[in-house]
């Protein structure tokens, strides 16, 4: 999947348009291509009762995963690794019915949220 990024560049008018089809035929539009994609984080079976699979769209290398209750306590924490649409395995047994917030902080220091029902 590619995502496209425009650049529009109207400096040859003095209200800027809102719409390209409004825009004047003087007006220079960029586009770049091959900037990175959208990274989804995905949990599967969701609810579960055993294990989850987390997997992520574009392969990411994660530094910790972990898993809070709702009012933000920690239960559990894994280490991450490089992790890609076939996903890992974490482990949910123990833990009581409920929902739990599950957030893997990537190497680079972003944070993907997610839930497990």
């Amino acid at each position: 999947m590619e995502v496209f990024h425009i650049e529009i560049n109207d400096t040859n008018t003095a209200t800027k348009a809102t719409l390209i089809q409004y825009l004047p035929a003087s007006t220079n539009v960029t586009v770049l291509r091959n900037e990175k994609p959208v990274d989804i984080m995905k949990l599967s079976p969701n609810p579960a009762t055993s294990n989850v699979t987390l997997s992520f769209t574009v392969t990411t290398e994660v530094e910790v995963i972990e898993v809070s209750d709702l009012t933000g306590r920690l239960v559990s924490r894994f280490k991450g690794g490089k992790i890609d649409k076939e996903g890992i395995q974490i482990s949910v047994k123990g833990l009581p019915i409920g929902v739990y917030n599950v957030k893997a902080t990537s190497t680079t220091g972003e944070t993907l949220p997610s839930k497990i029902d």
